[in-house]
C-alpha cells in the first residue's frame, strides 16, 4: 500500500540526525557564531542542512555566486561546508565539499588519505542557499545511489571550514580527534546512518 504524505514525513523524521559543530580553536570573531544542522537518509540520497547563526558578516565568502553549480578543487582553502562518509567496516570513504557560491566537489578515497580522486559515479548535488542578516543556511541533496546501496550502514562526519574577514580559517567539527584538525580521521566519523529497509 502506498504511504500517504504524513507517513512519509514521519518516516523521514525518524531518519534525521541533528548535529552541532564546534571550532577547533575558538576566537573572538567566533564567540557568537553557531553551526548546527541535520543529515537525513532517504532512498538513494542524503539530505544535509547547515545553519550558521550569529554575526555572519564576519564570514568571508570569496568568489561570486555562480548562476550554475560548478565542480572545483581546493574549496577547503576558504569557507566550505563538508561531509565525509563511508560504509561501515570499509576503509574507503568520500569527501563532499559544498560552497555558498555554488562550487562543489566529491572525492573518493581508498583509505586514510589514500587514492584520492574525483567521484564520477554520482550526479552533482543540488543545493539551495538562503541568507539574511543573522542566518546563512545551506540545504543540499546528495544523490548517492550510484555509489552506495540503501541497505548499507554509513558512518559520517559533518564539518566546515570558516574563513573570517581577517583571512583566518577555522575548522569546525562535531568532535576534534587529535592535536590538529583532521576531518579524514575515521575515528571522527561519529554519525551512524543505518541502512534503509523500505520504510520511507
Amino acid at each position: 500500500m502506498r504511504k500517504n504524505e504524513a507517513q512519509l514525513k514521519a518516516d523521514r523524521e525518524k531518519m534525521k540526525t541533528s548535529f552541532r559543530l564546534r571550532p577547533f580553536t575558538p576566537g573572538p570573531l567566533l564567540e557568537k557564531l553557531t553551526i548546527t544542522g541535520s543529515i537525513t537518509r532517504v532512498p538513494g540520497t542524503l539530505l544535509i542542512e547547515y545553519d550558521v547563526r550569529g554575526p555572519i558578516e564576519n564570514i568571508s565568502r570569496p568568489g561570486e555566486v555562480l548562476p550554475q553549480p560548478k565542480r572545483c578543487d581546493e574549496l577547503w582553502r576558504h569557507t566550505c561546508f563538508e561531509l565525509f562518509f563511508g560504509i561501515k567496516d570499509d576503509p574507503g570513504y568520500w569527501e563532499v565539499n559544498f560552497c555558498p557560491s555554488g562550487r562543489w566537489n566529491v572525492y573518493r578515497f581508498d583509505g586514510y588519505r589514500k587514492g584520492m580522486r574525483e567521484e564520477n559515479s554520482m550526479a552533482r548535488p543540488l543545493c539551495h542557499v538562503t541568507e539574511d542578516s543573522e542566518v546563512l543556511s545551506l540545504q543540499c541533496s546528495l544523490p548517492i545511489n550510484g555509489i552506495v546501496d540503501d541497505s548499507s550502514t554509513l558512518e559520517a562526519v559533518v564539518s566546515a571550514v570558516i574563513e573570517t574577514i581577517d583571512t583566518t580559517t577555522h575548522h569546525w567539527a562535531i568532535e576534534h580527534m587529535g592535536p590538529e584538525p583532521n576531518f579524514h580521521n575515521r575515528d571522527s566519523f561519529l554519525l551512524i546512518l543505518p541502512g534503509l529497509a523500505g520504510t520511507i
